[in-house]
């Protein structure tokens, strides 16, 4: 019963592994049906639980109208369930909003935003390994979050204020590199998407993440002074242990 045990959750996390190895980060428009409760289906299966995207609706002049955020909460071989919630990206109030309610056979963009991507890595050389591993992202440099972390004051950020950065930034998704993989982070539901694996050099390890600004570990970002991090251990253990514990992995 034991050993029974042992290989279903060993088939479970290959699959998983799979999946998160094969999955799409391409825009992809997609037709809802049933809506229903704030959920709707669509016509493509085998997503992972988190990928998020936006309603949109064509009127009578085919404008172009969001009407909510949306993410995957479900997904068979088939079809994939849905919930939308409110569309707050845009803050300027010279923007309409519509009061439209989400209907049959508006469009769900999946992906949406996912090119635009914030890269959190050790090095240097990482960070130019994951950039040419994924030439169709437009990555914003690491300086412009380690910059916000400093105004902010916040060294250590929680996933809230991450995502109040990303928000501003448009970020669709968030690269971190640790433990030579690449997790790719959908930006609103910050649940893992993708996994890829990479080789770079574990010696040459940058606190809290590479970026070009200057003394940032000296002035407010005593790395090693956070609770999840042994200021006695390696600057690789320090940086690995930190990310895992960040985003639960």
């Amino acid at each position: 019963m034991l050993h029974k045990k042992i290989l279903l959750s060993a088939l479970s996390l290959l699959t998983s592994l799979s999946l998160f190895a094969n999955i799409s980060l391409n825009e992809d428009n997609l037709k809802i049906y049933e809506v229903k409760n704030n959920t709707a289906k669509i016509s493509k299966g085998n997503l992972v639980i988190g990928q998020s995207g936006v309603i949109n609706h064509f009127d009578k002049s085919k404008r172009s109208i969001i009407l909510a955020n949306a993410q995957v909460i479900k997904s068979f071989n088939d079809y994939s369930l849905i919930k939308f919630y409110a569309f707050d990206d845009l803050e300027q109030d010279a923007i309409p909003k519509s009061k439209k309610e989400v209907s049959n056979s508006d469009t769900f963009i999946l992906n949406f935003l996912y090119s635009s991507s914030l890269l959190i890595t050790p090095n240097q050389e990482s960070f130019v390994k994951v950039r040419n591993m994924f030439p169709n992202h437009n990555f914003i440099h690491s300086d412009i979050l380690a910059s916000f972390l400093k105004l902010e004051k916040e060294p250590y950020p929680e996933k809230d204020l991450m995502q109040k950065f990303t928000l501003r930034e448009n970020i669709g998704t968030v690269f971190y590199v640790f433990d030579n993989k690449v997790y790719v982070i959908d930006a609103k539901s910050y649940k893992k998407v993708l996994v890829r694996n990479i080789n770079y050099s574990q010696t040459a390890i940058q606190l809290p993440f590479y970026t070009r600004v200057k003394n940032i570990e000296k002035s407010s970002f005593d790395f090693s002074s956070t609770k999840y991090i042994n200021e006695k251990d390696s600057k690789k253990i320090q940086y690995n242990s930190y990310y895992k514990y960040f985003l639960g992995i």
